[in-house]
C-alpha cells in the first residue's frame, strides 16, 4: 500500500477537520490520523432520545463574530439560538453575595497595560492579580475566574503568557449563543466530507524527517508525506518525539504548555429559580456566579430558548484535579453540593443532569486548552505557529484570533494549510 501523501494531518479535532476539509477542497492527497475512536476532540455531545435532552460535554457557547464557525454552521443547515438569560440578570460573587463590580470588568485593561511594563520579565499570574487595585473580594473573584478560564492554579501560570493570550481575543461580543442542535451534529457534518481519509485509534508517537518530507510513526504503522500538520493541543504534542531539527526549534515552546483541568456539570430544571434570587433583600435574576471559596468554580445560566432551563457549573484547576479523584457518583454530588450552597434546596429539583471530566485526557489534554506555565516561554504560541518548511502546528491555543475557542481551532487549521502548501510548493 502506498502510504505517501501530500499532507498528513495528525488529529481530528476542529483544527484537524478544518485543515482536512481545506486540503480536500484544494485537491491535495491527504491523510488524517486520529489517536482516539472519534473526531471532534473537545467538542463532544450526549443525546438522550428518551428525554429529548442533549448535553455538550465540552465546548458549547458561541459568539456571532466567530465567522469561520458560522460558515460551517450555515453550510450544515444549522442555526444559532440565543442563551435565554433575562436582560437584567446580574453576576454575583459568592459567598460574599456581592454583585460583580465595574472594576472587575475593567481589570483586563490594566493587565494589558502591564504587558509593556513587564519589559520582557515575567510574573506568576497570581502575583500580577495581587497588584490590581481591587478589594480583597474582587481580587479573589478575578483569581477564581482565571482559575476557571485557564484551568490552571494561578501560581503555575505565566502572567505574560495569559496577557498574550488575551490580546489575541479581540472581540468585545459575549459568547451569548448556542447551536440549535448538538454540536456533535456539526462535527459529523465536517467529518462526513473527509471520512474516507481518517484513520482512527492510531496514536502517532514520532515525527521523522526524510529525504522526501516527513514520516509520522505510530506503534504499528508509519505514514509518509511531503508536509505534516500537527493539529493537536501543544501540551499533547509535547508527548511526541521529533527529528533533531524539529526538537531544536520547538521543544522548549512545547514544554512551556501545561494542560488545564476542568469539570463541567449541567442540570435541567422545570423552574428557573435563579431568576428570582434573594440577594441581600433584593430579588435578582442571576446570570452567573463566581465562587471565591472554593476558587476556580463558576455557574452560568445556560438555558436555550425553547429548550428548558439549565445551569452549568465549571470547576477548574486544583479543585477539578481533586474532584477527579472521586468516584463518578461522588463527583456529581460534590458539584450538586456546591450548587446547593448558593441556591438552596431547589438546586436538587433537577430533572436531568450530565457531567464531563476533562482532567489528564490522553489525546485531547485537559480543560478548555493548555496554558503557558510560569518559567516557560511567554511567546510559545508564536514560535509554534511558525512553520519549519512544510511542517506546522495547528491548535486553538495557537490561533491568532479567538484562541482557546472553537473559532480559533478552525482558523488555526485553515491558516496552517495555507502556510504548509505555500512552503511545500517552494521546495
Amino acid at each position: 500500500m502506498n502510504n505517501h501523501y501530500d499532507v498528513i494531518v495528525v488529529g481530528s479535532g476542529l483544527a484537524g477537520l478544518a485543515a482536512a476539509n481545506r486540503l480536500k477542497e484544494k485537491g491535495y492527497r491527504y491523510k488524517v490520523i486520529e489517536a482516539s475512536s472519534r473526531t471532534g476532540g473537545k467538542v463532544q455531545s450526549v443525546q438522550r432520545p428518551e428525554s429529548g435532552h442533549s448535553f455538550e460535554l465540552g465546548a458549547q457557547f458561541i459568539n456571532p463574530e466567530m465567522t469561520e464557525l458560522m460558515k460551517w454552521i450555515e453550510h450544515a443547515g444549522m442555526q444559532l439560538t440565543e442563551t435565554a438569560t433575562p436582560a437584567d440578570a446580574v453576576s454575583m460573587m459568592y459567598p460574599a453575595k456581592e454583585l460583580s463590580s465595574d472594576a472587575i470588568d475593567e481589570h483586563e485593561e490594566k493587565l494589558a497595560e502591564w504587558r509593556t511594563d513587564l519589559q520582557g520579565d515575567d510574573l506568576r499570574l497570581s502575583d500580577l492579580i495581587s497588584r490590581l487595585s481591587l478589594t480583597d473580594t474582587e481580587k479573589q473573584a478575578v483569581a477564581s475566574r482565571y482559575a476557571e478560564l485557564i484551568n490552571l492554579p494561578l501560581d503555575q501560570a505565566s502572567a505574560r503568557g495569559v496577557i498574550e493570550l488575551m490580546t489575541r481575543y479581540t472581540s468585545e461580543q459575549e459568547d451569548s449563543h448556542q447551536l440549535n442542535a448538538p454540536l456533535a451534529d456539526l462535527i459529523q457534518y465536517m467529518t462526513n466530507t473527509v471520512s474516507e481519509q481518517i484513520c482512527y485509534d492510531e496514536a502517532i508517537v514520532n515525527i521523522e524527517e526524510t529525504a522526501s518530507g516527513y514520516r509520522a510513526v505510530s506503534d504499528n504503522h508509519s505514514y509518509e508525506a511531503d508536509a505534516v500538520i500537527m493539529a493537536v493541543p501543544p501540551a499533547v504534542a509535547s508527548k511526541l518525539t521529533y527529528s533533531p531539527a524539529l526538537e531544536n526549534l520547538y521543544r522548549q515552546a512545547l514544554n512551556s504548555y501545561l494542560n488545564g483541568s476542568i469539570i463541567k456539570t449541567t442540570w435541567v430544571y422545570d423552574d428557573p429559580f435563579w431568576y428570582d434570587y434573594d440577594l441581600n433583600g433584593d430579588k435578582e435574576a442571576i446570570m452567573d456566579v463566581v465562587y471565591t471559596d472554593p476558587s476556580g468554580v463558576t455557574v452560568v445560566d445556560s438555558s436555550k430558548q425553547g429548550d428548558g432551563y439549565r445551569l452549568t457549573m465549571f470547576i477548574g484547576a486544583d479543585a477539578a484535579k481533586d474532584i477527579a479523584k472521586q468516584s463518578r457518583r461522588e463527583q456529581m454530588e460534590t458539584a450538586l453540593n456546591l450548587l446547593e450552597y448558593v441556591f438552596g434546596s431547589p438546586a436538587r429539583g433537577f430533572k436531568d443532569a450530565e457531567q464531563s471530566v476533562w482532567v489528564d485526557e490522553p489525546f485531547c489534554g485537559g480543560g478548555y486548552g493548555a496554558a503557558v506555565q510560569y518559567g516557560g516561554l511567554p511567546d510559545a504560541a508564536e514560535i509554534l505557529r511558525t512553520p519549519h518548511g512544510p511542517f506546522a502546528f495547528a491548535a486553538s491555543e495557537l490561533a491568532e484570533q479567538f484562541p482557546n475557542h472553537m473559532e480559533g481551532a478552525i482558523r488555526a487549521g485553515q491558516a496552517t494549510v495555507e502556510q504548509v502548501i505555500k512552503l511545500k510548493t517552494r521546495q
